[in-house]
């Protein structure tokens, strides 16, 4: 046999070879396409059907659907009183839970849903439908009427402005460096500004925001977002051409014009409790709406926890004033009883998965829920008479999320600033033992009749977070709760 011959026949194995060594290849991609389809496919199908997701569902729209049936019962009730809103919404809770055991049967699921008693947490709900100006019920001269707390300590949800479109006209028609200087300086220019602060006496950097409202340079309606301190505003506009009727600025939902605000964010961070604040109140026309967790004294009486604070800061003391009308009141703004929010026990079950739980309800409400203590109600009684030494019996209720109750102090402060008397308690005590605790001393004074008094009620926490509420009191045996 030649070399030529020997040659051509070791290079035609090698082509065999080769020829064999690319089918194998190609088979085993395909094997490996078929495998790893099988798998994305199996695992697609398993988020699908995962039972954790169908409770996830579940626990979404229950919340949901009874977040919106409460806040229902808050605007219809609330000019009844607590216990018509508390009493409305209980009612309503077999609604919600037909509906979501609807949706579950086609699941083959078995659901129940209840309130969980005692979980209420009492509120207000602050609002202004009479499509006027944001301006407070009286402007006495110790501020100008147009630059106002309208809430003070508070967690606030459901907070929305809505502006006519008619009303656009009202707006400064600003650029950027101008919006920049009136959210520095609120004061400086004719532009309505909503603040967020956890000091609303003196605002501080990192610790403050600020919302304003105005149309850029476009004539866009416009909100500028400037965290005190940061030099930085960030804005969201609507188009001209296109704007909304209303208009609604979502602060708590973080939208304007029915978009999402990503400036408007800043919500999900903001402290356990803060303060709001208005300025250039006149500078606006429309209607607000929102809910905070303090209390006022019950349906037809603007006075209360809630109101002590906004009406002491606004006007000196909580007994001038007063800022808002009483909830019965046809006139605005005006504070109405109602439910901040409350829980909700539900159990979900079916072939695959039991699930047992609660939830919060608290429709709209941005970041966590709140830790921090409250001072719920103070009711003072004076039994002093008209002749004789002081004598003050002090209701109070107080209230903490987590149930870290620590402290509680309640005095009586005299007009030189001297605690005369005072009560305290702390977490060894029996009444405060839970997420809540009544407590009502007896505080005198035998050496000071003259007044006023300052009835302090001061609440803490585990983690050092403290409620401070007061009240201004004659020792006159007058029950109006204000000095003479």
């Amino acid at each position: 046999m030649s070399d030529r011959l020997v040659a051509a026949e070791d290079g035609d194995r090698a082509q065999l070879l080769l020829v064999g060594a690319l089918s194998l290849a190609i088979a085993l991609v395909a094997v490996a396409l078929v495998l790893n389809s099988a798998i994305y496919t199996h695992n697609l199908a398993s988020r699908q059907d995962t039972p954790s997701d169908d409770v996830v569902t579940f626990t979404r729209d229950v919340r949901a659907s009874a977040g919106g049936y409460l806040d229902s019962a808050n605007r219809n009730e609330g000019v009844n009183g607590y216990g018509a809103v508390g009493n409305t919404y209980a009612g309503g809770l077999d609604g919600v839970a037909g509906t979501v055991d609807d949706r579950a049967a086609v699941d083959v699921a078995a659901t129940r849903v209840g309130h969980v008693a005692n979980s209420q947490v009492r509120g207000v709900r602050v609002v202004d439908a009479g499509g006027g100006t944001f301006q407070p019920r009286t402007g006495p001269s110790e501020f100008p009427a147009d630059t106002w707390v309208v809430a003070h300590a508070v967690r606030v949800r459901s907070f929305r402005v809505d502006v006519e479109p008619s009303d656009l006209g009202l707006l400064d028609q600003l650029g950027l460096g101008d919006a920049e200087d009136a959210l520095q300086d609120p004061t400086s220019d004719d532009v309505f500004v909503v603040e967020f602060t956890d000091d609303v006496a003196t605002p501080s950097a990192g610790e403050t925001w600020r919302v304003a409202v105005y149309e850029d340079g476009d004539g866009d309606p416009t909100v500028g977002v400037l965290e005190l301190g940061s030099g930085i505003t960030r804005t969201c506009s609507v188009d001209d051409s296109s704007v909304p009727d209303p208009l609604t600025l979502d602060l708590t939902g973080a939208r304007f014009g029915g978009q999402a605000c990503a400036p408007l964010s800043f919500v999900d961070d903001l402290p356990d409790k803060y303060s709001v604040k208005y300025y250039e109140a006149d500078e606006i026309e429309g209607s607000y709406e929102l809910f905070a967790d303090l209390s006022v004294d019950g349906a037809g009486d603007e006075a209360g926890v809630f109101t002590d604070g906004v009406d002491a800061l606004n006007y000196g003391e909580h007994c001038d004033g007063p800022t808002y009308w009483a909830g019965t009141s046809g006139d605005y703004p005006r504070v109405v009883p109602a439910y901040y929010a409350t829980d909700l026990s539900f159990r979900y079950e079916s072939p695959d998965v039991t699930f047992v739980g609660t939830q919060r309800v608290a429709l709209a409400e941005p970041g966590p829920a709140p830790t921090s203590p409250r001072v719920q109600s103070v009711d003072v009684t004076d039994s002093s008479g008209a002749s004789s030494d002081l004598e003050f019996e002090v209701d109070v209720t107080v209230s903490d999320p987590n149930g870290d109750l620590d402290s509680l102090t309640v005095e009586v402060i005299d007009d030189d600033g001297d605690v005369v008397d005072d009560a305290d308690y702390d977490d060894s005590d029996p009444e405060l033992d839970g997420d809540s605790a009544d407590v009502s001393p007896s505080l005198t004074d035998d050496e000071d009749d003259e007044g006023p008094y300052t009835v302090r009620v001061t609440v803490g926490d585990d983690a050092g977070d403290e409620h401070v509420v007061n009240q201004t009191h004659d020792a006159d045996g007058d029950t109006s709760g204000c000095p003479a």
